[in-house]
């Protein structure tokens, strides 16, 4: 067992886990383990953390659902934020750098897309998949 970043305590197993409820249970064969913890992030592999951005700030937005958000370790201080279904992706030098690069990127491309008249048919999709997740207040 080991502790990462965060606060969020990683066991390493050959198995599967499922998260329920800030719950993260761990099956080993016939062995259960189980992993409570407070974080709202899953660990998924020693350099994956999967998050959920649920608040974006006092950008004048607020979230429809939490956005998922992948975050992967690509090279020591080089962290890559993936916003996977809206086609959106920004690096930070640590994942705390990232997640907050990724929240600035997100409002930051929604305020463009709603403000274009004439969106190609990615932006259109892309503003399309933005609005199920966040809206102007």
């Amino acid at each position: 067992m080991r502790t990462l970043p965060h606060g969020v305590l990683y066991i390493r197993v050959s198995s599967f886990f499922t998260l329920t409820q800030g719950k993260a249970q761990i099956v080993a064969d016939h062995e259960q383990l189980q992993l409570l913890s407070s974080a709202s992030t899953v660990q998924s592999s020693p350099r994956t953390e999967h998050v959920w951005i649920d608040n974006l700030g006092e950008g004048g937005c607020h979230t429809l659902q939490p956005i998922p958000v992948e975050i992967q370790e690509v090279a020591p201080e080089d962290f890559l934020a993936s916003f996977r279904e809206a086609n959106i992706a920004i690096s930070g030098s640590d994942s705390d750098d990232a997640y907050q690069a990724m929240v600035a990127e997100i409002l930051d491309t929604f305020d463009v897309l709603i403000e274009e008249r004439n969106l190609g048919p990615d932006a259109a999709e892309k503003l399309r998949t933005l609005s199920t997740y966040i809206v102007r207040t």
